[in-house]
C-alpha cells in the first residue's frame, strides 16, 4: 500500500515517470543489481530441502500435482509427457503419454486438474492443442492412459479445473478477471466476474490478457485463483458469484510504457513494480499455497533476486496465515502430506522435498 501511495502522490504532483519509479524503489532494497522485495515480517526459513526425484526421463518438468499419495509431473520436452512419481520414495513409477495429437497424446500440458483423483479422474489441459483430456486415475497408477473424455476449447486458457459436480472451469484468455464455466463439449455455460482480480490501469486488451490468472484449486463451491505479474489472489463462490480478495503480504503496482509504434501500452521491463509475483499455486481442503517470485521482468530478468523462493499460505477466507522461504529457486510445486514438492531451477531438472513447519495457529 505504501508503494501505491508513493506512486499516486508522485503522479498527482506531475513528476516524471523516472521520479515515480524512484518513489517505488524507495521502499525496496537493492541487491544483485536489481531491486529486491523485502520478505514479509514473520517469514520462516524452512528446513533444508532434500533431493527427492531425478530421472533421465525428465525433460523439462513444468507442473507437478499430488494424486492419491503419488505425484503427477507434466513434461514440456519431447517424449513421454506425463510422469508418475512415487510419493514416498521419489522413484519414477512410469512415463506415459506420447508426444502427438492423437487420443492420449500431448504436446504441451500446462495444467493438471487440482481435484486429481478425488472423483476417479484427472483432467490434463494441453495448451497447444486447446484440449482437455480427462483420464482415469486408476489407469495412470496401474497400466497406462485410459481416456474418459476429451473437451476441445475455442480459446487458450492459462489453467483449468473441475468442479465437484463435474463441470469444468477455465480462465479467460481475453480477461484475467473472468472465469468461464464450460460443459464437457467445451461450450461456455456461464462466466464469473472477479472484481478482486481486476488490475487498475490495465485498460487495454493487451494488458487485460497479460496478467495470467491461475486456478489454485477447488473446495466445495469455492475456487481459489492467483495472478501472475501482480500480487493478487481471489476466492470466488460459484453459487453466489461473489469473490473476495485475499490479504496478500506484498503490494506493488506495475509500471507501463506507451509504445506508439505498436499502438498499445506495455509493461516497462526492469521497473521495480514489474515482477513475476505468483508463478504457481496449489489449494488443499485446509489451505491455499502460492509460490511467489520477486524477480523483475525485463533487463533484470536474470538477476537472482528471490526467484520463486517464497511460499505464502492463506486460509479459505483469504487471510494470509504464513510466509515461508525455501533454500532454492523453484518455478512449480505441489503439496503432499506435510511436504512441499518443488520443481527446482537448475541445469538438471529435479524434484526437491521440503518439510512444512507444524502449524502454530
Amino acid at each position: 500500500m505504501r508503494l501505491l501511495l508513493a506512486l499516486t502522490f508522485t503522479v498527482l504532483l506531475g513528476c516524471s515517470e523516472e521520479a515515480a519509479e524512484k518513489a517505488i524503489e524507495s521502499a525496496l532494497v537493492r541487491a544483485g543489481g536489481a531491486a529486491e522485495l523485502v520478505a514479509p515480517p514473520g517469514t520462516t526459513l524452512l528446513p533444508a530441502s532434500e533431493l527427492f526425484a531425478a530421472s533421465p526421463a525428465f525433460g523439462i518438468p513444468y507442473r507437478v500435482r499430488a494424486i492419491r499419495g503419488d505425484l503427477l509431473v507434466a513434461d514440456q520436452a519431447r517424449g513421454p509427457r506425463i510422469h508418475l512419481v512415487d510419493g514416498e520414495t521419489g522413484a519414477l513409477l512410469r512415463s506415459l503419454g506420447r508426444s502427438g495429437r492423437g487420443p492420449g497424446e500431448f504436446e504441451s500440458v500446462v495444467s493438471i486438474d487440482t481435484l486429481a483423483g478425488v472423483n476417479g479422474v484427472v483432467s490434463l489441459y494441453d495448451y497447444n492443442q486447446q484440449r482437455i483430456t480427462t483420464v482415469s486415475t486408476d489407469s495412470l497408477q496401474s497400466r497406462g492412459i485410459h481416456v474418459v473424455e476429451t473437451t476441445r476449447l475455442d480459446w487458450r486458457p492459462e489453467s483449468v479445473a473441475r468442479l465437484l459436480d463435474g463441470r469444468l472451469v477455465a480462465t479467460n484468455a481475453s480477461d484475467s478477471s473472468v472465469l468461464q464455466i464450460i460443459d464437457s463439449s467445451g461450450r461456455r455455460i456461464e462466466h464469473l466476474a472477479l472484481p478482486a482480480l481486476r488490475v487498475p490501469l490495465a485498460d487495454s486488451h493487451f494488458l487485460r490478457t497479460a496478467y495470467k490468472a491461475r486456478i489454485c484449486g477447488v473446495r466445495n463451491n469455492h475456487i481459489a485463483l492467483a495472478l501472475r505479474y501482480t500480487p493478487r489472489m481471489a476466492i470466488v463462490d460459484v453459487a453466489s458469484k461473489r469473490d473476495i480478495a485475499a490479504s496478500v503480504p506484498h503490494s506493488f503496482s506495475s509500471s507501463f510504457i506507451d509504445t506508439p509504434l505498436i499502438g498499445r501500452r506495455m509493461f516497462k521491463g526492469g521497473a521495480p513494480g514489474v515482477r513475476y509475483a505468483y508463478i504457481d499455486c496449489v489449494a488443499t481442503d485446509d489451505a491455499i499455497y502460492a509460490l511467489f517470485s520477486g524477480r523483475l521482468i525485463g533487463k533484470y530478468d536474470r538477476a537472482t533476486n528471490n526467484a520463486g523462493r517464497y511460499v505464502h499460505r492463506f486460509d479459505w477466507s483469504g487471510r494470509h496465515t504464513a510466509s515461508w522461504q525455501l533454500d532454492h529457486d523453484a518455478y512449480a510445486f505441489a503439496v503432499l502430506n506435510s511436504f512441499l514438492i518443488t520443481i527446482a531451477e537448475g541445469e538438471v531438472p529435479t524434484l526437491r522435498r521440503t518439510r512444512m513447519p507444524v502449524d502454530q495457529e
